[in-house]
């Protein structure tokens, strides 16, 4: 083999825990990303017998047939993947990042990646640390950075400062204090990609519930990365149908974004033009499957740690009854 025909890194083999295509169907999607990006798909893990051959038979459409199981653990002795793919309920994310770590796997997990009971911000560290330490990839679903580099085409120059406000709309199938790490997380990952720093935090945190059923709410609070300061406001309005309005700015620009369902086109609009968007849960994985397949230094991701911290501090400002 020569430089000029290099080996072709080998196609990572992956287990994905939770498959289903019911409700938003992530794992499903996840799966299908997963197998364009040249990765090999070998395992799934349901909750029960059911939810596996269910999961099973939707995957067999798209071409796709892992073994199935409810016993992760069973799966990984036996499969020996190079990675894992955590689409369960945040409540069992910290199980399966001690079963990742303990095989050597590299990770790729639905936000918010630690929550339930209290510590949740120290256990996304120690994580965070143990898999850095390892040598381990550990990147939390977070997809809106992805559409950042299209945001930059709509309005031109804005980010070339660092900026002074921010703006989100996102409507997540949640309602009152469920909102906040169902939704939270994809304002407090574009904060930490377009002002970045090494220990960032969060100040002021406002929470204003403006419906009576808790399907309407409004965060505020300040972002500070060092020296720099934003002030930062989410409104959240749930949302039960697909499309789901969300959208975000800076400065004062908004984009929304724009979802033709019958073909899945994207594509962000704001004062009055339009630009084409690509999927950007599609890049991630892609992104998730370059490093796996490829040797390169594995770093902390900022949405694991420090962004459980901020996510933690905003949920204490929740009205308490």
């Amino acid at each position: 083999m020569t430089e000029d025909n290099p080996p072709r890194p080998q196609s990572p083999r992956i287990v994905v825990v939770g498959a289903k295509r019911r409700h938003q169907g992530l794992g499903f999607h996840l799966c299908r990303f997963l197998h364009e990006a040249g990765a090999r798909v070998v395992g799934i893990v349901g909750t029960s017998p059911g939810s596996v051959s269910e999961a099973l038979a939707g995957l067999a459409e798209i071409g796709l047939q892992p073994a199935g199981g409810t016993d992760a653990e069973h799966l990984v002795r036996t499969l020996q993947p190079n990675a894992l793919v955590v689409a369960s309920p945040s409540g069992t994310h910290d199980t399966y990042l001690r079963l990742g770590l303990e095989h050597g796997l590299h990770v790729l997990c639905e936000k918010p990646l630690c929550w339930g009971g209290s510590g949740a911000a120290d256990r996304a560290e120690t994580h965070a640390r143990a898999y850095e330490e390892r040598g381990l990839h550990l990147v939390v679903n977070a997809q809106w950075p992805y559409t950042l580099d299209t945001w930059r085409a709509l309005f031109p120059g804005v980010l070339d400062a660092s900026p002074e406000r921010f703006w989100m709309r996102l409507s997540p199938d949640s309602s009152g204090e469920a909102m906040i790490p169902d939704a939270l997380p994809h304002a407090l990952s574009l904060l930490l990609a377009v002002v970045p720093h090494e220990t960032p935090s969060v100040e002021d945190v406002r929470i204003r519930v403006l419906g009576e059923d808790e399907g309407r709410m409004e965060v505020r609070f300040t972002y500070r990365a060092g020296p720099e300061a934003v002030e930062a406001t989410v409104d959240l309005r749930r949302g039960g149908t697909q499309p789901r309005a969300a959208g975000y700015g800076f400065e004062g620009r908004q984009a929304r974004r724009r979802i033709r369902l019958a073909d899945y086109r994207l594509w962000l609009e704001g004062a009055g033009r339009s630009v084409a968007l690509p999927d950007p849960t599609q890049r991630l994985v892609r992104s998730f499957v370059a490093r796996v397949s490829s040797p390169t230094i594995a770093a902390c991701d900022p949405n694991a740690w420090p962004g459980m911290g901020l996510l933690e501090t905003i949920h204490t400002a929740w009205p308490k009854a």
